[in-house]
């Protein structure tokens, strides 16, 4: 197997956290970078567990904080994302949608 350091961003939602474990299974070590405006921990109970797991709470538009724990990253899986809004909250969701893509 061709073990692989993958970054996943958005670790601490739903499919982040799921993506984590599936991962972890497959003897991949993992990175979670989650800022837990939407994400929980507790979604990453399982994969806490695992040695090849670290999580960093960053919000990915801080590319200052962001950039070291990427290094060494063979991929980079991008989930995180903030929620289109009904009321308010445009800029941010367009900021943190564009510029952590980017």
């Amino acid at each position: 197997m061709n073990t692989k350091t993958v970054l996943v961003t958005g670790a601490a939602g739903f499919l982040g956290s799921h993506l984590c474990d599936a991962l972890l299974s497959h003897g991949h070590r993992v990175i979670g970078v989650d800022d837990l405006s939407h994400g929980n921990t507790g979604n990453l109970a399982e994969a806490g567990k695992n040695r090849d797991f670290s999580f960093h709470e960053i919000d990915v538009t801080n590319e200052a904080l962001l950039r070291p724990v990427c290094n060494g990253v063979d991929l980079v899986a991008h989930l995180a994302a903030f929620k289109i809004p009904r009321y308010g909250s445009r800029i941010k969701t367009v900021l943190v949608n564009s510029q952590g893509t980017l």
